[in-house]
């Protein structure tokens, strides 16, 4: 997955939920069925109406498939199924003004802590990229530069964005090192281009001195390796 394409998946989260007000009409909802003025089913239904627009609009945006590329550490809200579950107690025609309430305050309830569950880690997530996006085309090196690739195929590296962003940090700081031993300057910052499935290929520029004399060090590297292990 394309980084650029993951920031916006999370500002298409922000846009939909945050930005609409729906995250704040849920709370607000919540908030106003709480007195007991509004416990009525007229009111409390034209609430219920409002969000399943907005979850039907949430849906045919597929909003869930965005989530659900993006959020490792807890599930979409979209995958509540609030929407059926808004559908059968606004079916319900027997169901009094305090059942609902009970019923309808429980939805929004979990509505309102899976949004925020899902807000809190996506913001960690866009501030942990958000560092390695540039306006630049990341391909293009400029003179006396190289592109090179580092790929991460282990699962300890690649399993949560959390490790992944301990691992590249350990890579920024290790290569600024090396460079600093063979060069006087200091190099540009790591640019991370792309995620590839089921491993992540970063995509940076460095000194061409500097990455031929880091594939060499590879190479001898993986040769004793090859003689000690074989």
């Amino acid at each position: 997955m394309n980084i650029e394409s993951l920031l916006n998946k999370i500002k298409i989260f922000r846009e939909l939920v945050i930005d609409s007000g729906f995250k704040r009409d849920v709370t607000d909802f919540k908030q106003s069925i709480a007195q007991a003025q509004n416990q009525n089913l007229v009111f409390m239904k034209d609430l219920s109406q409002k969000i399943k627009e907005s979850l039907t609009f949430f849906e045919n945006n597929s909003l869930d498939s965005e989530l659900n590329s993006v959020l490792r550490k807890n599930e979409p809200f979209t995958s509540l199924e609030t929407l059926s579950e808004l559908e059968d107690l606004d079916s319900d025609n027997e169901i009094a003004g305090p059942q609902y309430f009970q019923k309808f305050n429980a939805i929004l309830n979990r509505l309102e802590s899976s949004i925020q569950s899902n807000e809190t880690e996506l913001n960690q997530v866009k501030i942990t990229f958000d560092k390695y996006v540039s306006d630049d085309d990341e391909y293009d090196s400029e003179q006396e530069q190289a592109v090179m690739s580092l790929v991460f195929k282990d699962l300890e590296s690649t399993g949560s964005l959390k490790e992944f962003s301990k691992v590249l940090h350990r890579w920024n700081r290790t290569l600024l090192i090396y460079h600093t031993l063979l060069k006087s300057e200091s190099p540009e910052e790591i640019s991370l281009v792309e995620i590839q499935n089921g491993s992540i290929d970063v995509i940076f520029n460095i000194d061409f001195d500097i990455a031929v004399d880091l594939t060499e060090l590879i190479k001898t590297g993986l040769k004793v390796y090859t003689r000690l292990t074989g």
